[in-house]
């Protein structure tokens, strides 16, 4: 029996022969031409052997899309989990038990390390990369957008699983503003697609080796026998409009540093290290990582923080995995923290800008005395048991 549909679109049930390719172009063709998709291909009750989960975007997006991979782990114990992502994402879910395979592919779209993003390429890569070609033969029980994006469906319509689940495939979209969801509720709607449900905790997971915790705790000047609070400062972002203002660093890391029980260490990739030299000439006490730390030693100094301060970026994220509290700094650029903290905040964080209470970003002042005041309420990581 079909299931009811909304005007206008089409019922598609069972799976799509694979012979009928060309004519899922035409469905791709009608959507971005601004018609709608017809609902998600159902498998029929076709048992899920192999999931693709595409996510092509950056470090902080794929930590958020943990969590569902992780509810796919449970409800589907058997089936071989893909996580198609950029090779710069390889890392982010080394020693994840939820993920069988980590392919890396450079799609030219979603994310700031592939250029150029123009038409020409995206069409490219889809029709001729040697990644989708692969894809495509594996013939995936699932394939799950993880990011919602146009480009997204094209790819998921070449590569050709029994299953389409994503936002753009009948799903609710991602939306922004007052009022939206947090992405993490947003990826697991993908597995209520699949009739799943979890419980699961909705905070990014990172899986370190006891030697990778041991690694964060000696990158400390103190060691594992710290009596300092231990700050992490993390001030890169992917995005120009990101940025809250080295000045802005500078002075709340030398506060902090003033208050003699700080030990301050700050990070960032390759393009924070002029602004990670900047902060660190506050002291000689403060260490320097940035550049020179791999992402998974990034994540075990994180691991082994008191506190995280930071943009809008991929800490805000890793702090949340292991229960780090932190304070993320918005720039003017954000017109509401609170849709900020709807979408992608934690319970372990703090969200400073623009909102009801607030006109403009916080200053430097503002955000050491917020930041002072939660470090004298912590009970520093070197005294309690790592729990996870």
């Amino acid at each position: 029996m079909s299931k009811p549909q909304p005007p206008g679109t089409e019922a598609v049930v069972g799976a799509l022969p694979r012979g009928l390719l060309p004519w899922r172009f035409l469905r791709a063709a009608a959507f971005l031409a601004g018609g709608r998709l017809p609902p998600p291909l159902d498998g029929g009750g076709t048992p899920v052997e192999s999931i693709l989960v595409l996510q092509p975007n950056h470090i902080g997006a794929l930590l958020i899309t943990t969590p569902l991979i992780a509810v796919l782990r449970e409800g589907f114990p058997s089936a071989r989990i893909t996580v198609a992502a950029g090779p710069w994402n390889a890392d982010t879910v080394a020693s994840n038990p939820n993920v069988d395979e980590f392919f890396p592919m450079r799609a030219p779209w979603d994310n700031a390390f592939v250029t150029p993003q123009t038409a020409g390429a995206r069409l490219r890569f889809l029709l001729a990369s040697p990644e989708v070609r692969e894809l495509a033969r594996r013939r995936f029980s699932v394939g799950i957008d993880a990011v919602g994006t146009r480009t997204n469906v094209l790819m998921l319509l070449r590569i050709a699983p029994t299953r389409l689940v994503g936002p753009l495939f009948g799903g609710p979209p991602v939306s922004h503003g007052p009022g939206c969801r947090h992405l993490i509720d947003l990826q697991l709607d993908h597995a209520a697609a699949l009739g799943l449900t979890t419980t699961v905790d909705k905070c990014p997971q990172i899986f370190l080796t006891e030697e990778e915790r041991a690694l964060g705790d000696r990158l400390w000047p103190d060691g594992p026998t710290a009596r300092r609070h231990r700050v992490v400062v993390a001030p890169a972002s992917s995005q120009p409009y990101k940025y809250w203002s080295i000045d802005g660093f500078r002075k709340v890391t030398r506060t902090l540093h003033d208050r003699g029980d700080v030990a301050l260490a700050v990070v960032g990739g390759n393009d924070t290290l002029d602004t990670a030299a900047s902060i660190a000439t506050v002291s000689p006490d403060v260490s320097n990582h940035a550049g020179r730390l791999k992402l998974r030693e990034t994540f075990a100094l994180i691991a082994s923080a008191d506190f995280v301060i930071c943009n809008a970026n991929l800490a805000w994220h890793a702090a949340a995995a292991f229960h780090v509290p932190s304070v993320v700094v918005l720039t003017g650029a954000y017109v509401s923290a609170e849709a900020e903290r709807l979408q992608w905040g934690y319970p372990t964080s703090l969200v400073l800008g623009r909102d009801a209470t607030h006109d403009d970003a916080y200053e430097p002042d503002e955000v050491a005395t917020i930041i002072g005041s939660a470090l004298d309420t912590l009970v520093r990581k070197a005294a309690r048991p790592v729990t996870r």
